[in-house]
């Protein structure tokens, strides 16, 4: 059972090959085809990404093709192109790629953009399928356009000051853009408004600066997951695994070009649009029946049955995932000495909490009393692990102020976490990710 992410090359070029043995090796699953296979490979190999060679004749008509069939047009696909075949962006924008990139580029550059567009792809998915669960449980629906992302309305933040008007003026036309040169300032915006995604311009001296902005912006429960681009022209800072450890989303370096830099943002900002999609499906106060009244987060009874699912679907594709349990400690105690409807309103916070902090194609419920499960698609254990241990650092981090207590309260979390195997029922995978926190 594997649990990457699959990438589809319909390319059997010798540069192919050494591509997907690139990509292999940082942990996708990568397959090469024929590129005349086109349609026919993508519905024999189900890809979270469609890698086309643009210097392939017929790899505008194949991406039209691809984007225009309903049972292929929301899977991502990326248009590789050399330099001297530059002029290819704008016809492969209009084509349907989600992204076109010129080779020879650097493995930050490019596995920055293949993490995104699996991303999107994981994030429809998880959009499609709990759609199809809450239809077993709801009478009002959510609509079947949900999938269709409106980016009416988007804005950005852009901080630094070598954001130049040459990079920042073409954004003008997709999105509100609000600039500013200082931190601070920046974090007082993000306090005040809502964006859809943060970009960062790290000028010369300016790279320790603008990492330690990326840390506080992620240590805010509230924009842990919005999209944070990293646009990188400090000599010193060139190693985009630090800025990918600070929590950023996506890192690009000097020089990049103005069109590049705007399909980076649109691709980010679908993703967080489909985030709002996704909370927008769950937390319709017509669907509370698939909801835990006191933390809101999804009831046991959806949880189960969205896992038989994810089950299904992961033993037909060979797909993997994870499960985590948290259990907070301590409850009989903070019951017995401020009461169960102070115990409630600690569980409620902390519920709420964890909701906001994991990704939206997670799937958070409540499971009983005091735990809390959270269903993590397309995500191997030890990731799992290292991103619940965030969230568990940060919630232990928070004061609750509860309602019949006197004082600021910490909760004290156990987690486990669980990967699917084959042949795992929901209950045996919860019972494991269960014994894994003790």
């Amino acid at each position: 059972m594997t649990s990457n992410a699959r990438v589809l090359l319909l390319d059997e070029t010798e540069e192919a090959t050494d591509l997907a043995a690139r990509i292999q090796q940082r942990g996708y699953d990568a397959i090469t085809a024929s590129g005349d296979a086109g349609a026919a490979a993508v519905a024999a190999e189900n890809p979270d990404l469609v890698l086309i060679n643009a210097d392939r004749a017929g790899s505008l008509a194949m991406t039209r093709a691809l984007k225009s069939e309903r049972a292929t047009r929301s899977i991502p696909i990326m248009l590789s192109t050399s330099e001297r075949l530059a002029d290819h962006h704008g016809p492969g924008f209009d084509a349907g790629a989600d992204d076109v990139v010129e080779f020879p580029i650097s493995d930050a550059g490019l596995f920055g953009r293949v993490r995104s567009l699996v991303r999107l792809n994981n994030l429809y998915r998880e959009l499609m399928r709990r759609r199809d669960t809450m239809e077993r449980f709801a009478i009002d629906l959510p609509p079947k356009n949900l999938d269709t992302v409106e980016l009416a309305g988007a804005r950005v933040l852009v901080l630094g000051t070598a954001a130049t008007d040459e990079m920042v003026t073409p954004l003008g036309g997709d999105f509100g853009v609000t600039r500013t040169t200082r931190p601070h300032e920046a974090l007082d915006r993000l306090g005040e408004d809502s964006y859809d995604a943060i970009l960062v311009f790290a000028g010369p001296g300016e790279g320790e600066a603008m990492l330690t902005f990326c840390a506080d912006v992620r240590n805010n429960a509230s924009l842990f997951n919005l999209p944070l681009l990293l646009i990188v022209a400090d000599p010193a800072l060139q190693d985009a695994d630090e800025a990918y450890r600070r929590r950023v989303s996506d890192v690009l370096f000097e020089p990049v070009r103005p069109e590049e830099l705007r399909q980076r943002t649109l691709a980010w900002t679908r993703q967080q649009r489909y985030r709002k999609n996704l909370l927008q499906a769950s937390r319709n106060p017509a669907h509370i029946y698939t909801l835990d009244g006191l933390t809101t987060l999804f009831s046991r009874g959806f949880m189960l049955d969205y896992l038989s699912s994810l089950i299904e679907d992961c033993e037909k594709f060979d797909k993997s995932f994870s499960v985590s349990f948290f259990e907070i400690r301590g409850m009989a105690e903070i019951n017995a000495e401020n009461g169960y409807s102070s115990g409630d309103h600690l569980i409620r916070q902390i519920g709420q909490l964890i909701g906001q902090l994991v990704r939206s194609e997670d799937l958070a419920a409540r499971y009983r009393g005091k735990e809390i499960c959270i269903v993590l698609p397309e995500t191997p254990g030890e990731v799992a692990r290292m991103v619940m241990g965030r969230i568990a650092s940060v919630v232990q981090r928070t004061d609750f102020l509860v309602m019949g207590c006197m004082k600021v309260l910490n909760a004290d979390l156990a987690f486990g976490v669980a990967e699917f195997r084959r042949g795992d029922t929901a209950i045996e995978l919860i019972q494991r990710s269960m014994e894994a926190s003790r």
